[in-house]
């Protein structure tokens, strides 16, 4: 019952977000990345960033991709 869609945006995550926010009604930011210190986004703070400058809810998701086994 949502109503969402996506888009191709900006390489960059913070400059996407600001560029998707002057063009769209958004109501919630949802970030996606790596664990911790494997993610770069992450080392740059973004979610906090997002959050400082946008006031709008970001929800953080972490997924972990196994690595792959050679057989």
């Amino acid at each position: 019952g949502l109503d969402v869609h996506g888009q191709i945006s900006h390489p960059d995550p913070y400059a996407a977000v600001l560029q998707t926010l002057a063009d769209e009604r958004v109501n919630e930011i949802i970030v996606s990345t790596f664990p911790g210190a494997r993610s770069g986004w992450m080392r740059r703070d973004l979610v906090a960033r997002l959050e400082a400058d946008t006031k709008l809810p970001v929800e953080h998701v972490e997924v972990d991709v196994p690595a792959t086994v050679n057989a």
